[in-house]
């Protein structure tokens, strides 16, 4: 698995952990299953972009594309988390 795409999954779990979420809590806010959940924190296999969406939404964040300042690196990703009680 890519490292970029590994680090993107960490911040995920990080961020379930920090919001006190299960596996089986956070499949149920994404609409995924608990397996699905399971491997994408295992690292079992590239997850779709879908996926990566529905698991960051229910987390209260937003993946976004974000220039680089390094013009060698072929790609960035930013994950930015939001505060679910400052949109309530």
């Amino acid at each position: 698995m890519p490292e970029n795409c590994a680090t993107i999954i960490d911040l995920l779990i990080e961020q379930r952990h920090s919001q006190g979420m299960t596996q089986k809590d956070l499949a149920k806010a994404a609409c995924l299953t608990q397996s699905v959940i399971a491997r994408l924190e295992n690292k079992k296999a590239i997850p779709q972009l879908n996926t990566l969406l529905k698991v960051a939404t229910a987390l209260g964040c937003s993946l976004e594309i974000v220039p680089m300042e390094d013009k060698t690196a072929v790609e960035s990703c930013h994950f930015d988390c939001v505060d679910k009680c400052a949109n309530a």
